[in-house]
């Protein structure tokens, strides 16, 4: 997820979009009031997506009675609640869960990128290699599968879910190492795919993604809660929509494969999955009328749009014309950060007193 704010000043300051960057960064650098306010419009962006707080927000618990995110379960109906999920946000995500739940929490397994470790009392927490998967990936994803078999009906699974779910569960499908996956996930971040086509891929080559977590934790109730950090937050792509059914196939996936020319450079094995597949011989991933996902209701609780939002607001309370760029940031981030800064030369000819705003993932 990112927010990126920039300050235009007059006069311009350049006529290229390089010159702009160097010299917007030294400005900032010497003057301090305006770096204060950049670093207090950017906290306020970040303080309106705080995990914790979104989760303690939303979620509340009586002696009778859970609500999450506006769903209220009657807990005289619930036999074991249990806790898990994946995400750069997951550890914050859940010690907030952790305050609601408190002893009425029976087990829970989240997994968070290496270095993102926060106390908890109740959910083991693991950590995992993001970007690109690595073995405590596989061994996250085998305590969540683990931690949500053999429920029933009568169970409550809570499903935290934030940036890097992706990378952070990887459970190969049959026929598949984690070496085969860690070369795709490494072909698909060089090859200049955008996040939905890299989890197009991704989804076919798991046990756990594409609604396959929803239909491990059958005949439970799934609850999904959400920070999303994905352009207009499709939950089928939210973390590879684990809990959500799947509207790709596998001749999606091979149409990535043909469209960025992958399929002569991915490993052998993936290469047959994809294939086999796309012929109707490997079964797919669940999709709408998957029965998996009868029980199940999933809750966006923070987003870059709220985050966003917030900046544009801040902005204005310290008086400045808040402009929120009405694209998405994406790509390759050097082009991007081109495009931004021939933005600021743009607004900075009109002489207004502006900060400007965008979101997106480069």
């Amino acid at each position: 997820m990112v927010a990126d704010v920039r300050f235009s000043r007059m006069p311009a300051l350049g006529s290229g979009s390089r010159t702009c960057a160097n010299r917007s960064a030294s400005t900032i650098a010497r003057v301090s009031p305006i770096r204060e306010q950049l670093e207090s419009i950017f906290a306020a962006a970040v303080s309106a997506v705080d995990p914790r707080a979104a989760i303690l927000r939303q979620c509340r618990r009586d002696d009778h009675r859970l609500v999450l995110a506006g769903t209220a379960i009657d807990l005289g109906t619930v036999g074991r609640i249990v806790v898990v999920g994946a995400g750069k946000a997951a550890a914050p995500m859940a010690q907030g869960i952790e305050d609601v739940l408190g002893d009425r929490l029976d087990i829970g397994v989240v997994v968070t990128k290496h270095g993102h470790r926060l106390p908890l009392a109740r959910i083991r927490l693991l950590e995992a290699g993001h970007p690109v998967p690595d073995e405590a990936s596989v061994r996250g994803a085998a305590a969540v599968l683990e931690a949500v078999a053999g429920l029933d009906a009568s169970d409550l699974v809570i499903v935290l879910l934030s940036g890097g779910a992706s990378a952070l569960l990887a459970a190969p499908r049959d026929g598949l190492t984690l070496a085969d996956k860690q070369a795709a996930t490494s072909l698909l971040l060089a090859s200049g795919a955008d996040i939905t086509e890299m989890n197009t891929l991704r989804k076919k080559l798991s046990r756990v993604k594409g609604g396959q977590l929803a239909r491990a934790c059958a005949p439970a109730r799934v609850v999904t809660l959400a920070v999303s950090d994905v352009l207009g937050d499709d939950w089928a792509v939210i973390g590879s929509g684990p809990t959500s059914p799947d509207p790709t196939t596998f001749v999606d996936a091979m149409r990535v494969c043909l469209r960025y020319d992958l399929l002569p450079r991915l490993p052998a094995a993936v290469t047959g999955v994809i294939e086999r597949g796309a012929a109707g011989i490997e079964d797919d991933t669940p999709d709408s009328g998957d029965p998996c996902f009868n029980r199940g209701s999933r809750h966006l609780i923070a987003s870059n749009a709220q985050a966003i939002a917030a900046a544009a607001a801040a902005a204005r309370a310290l008086g400045y014309d808040a402009v929120v760029w009405d694209r998405p940031l994406v790509g390759e981030a050097a082009l991007a950060a081109e495009e931004f800064c021939a933005r600021i030369d743009e607004l900075s000819s009109g002489g207004r007193r502006t900060c400007l705003i965008a979101g997106g993932e480069t």
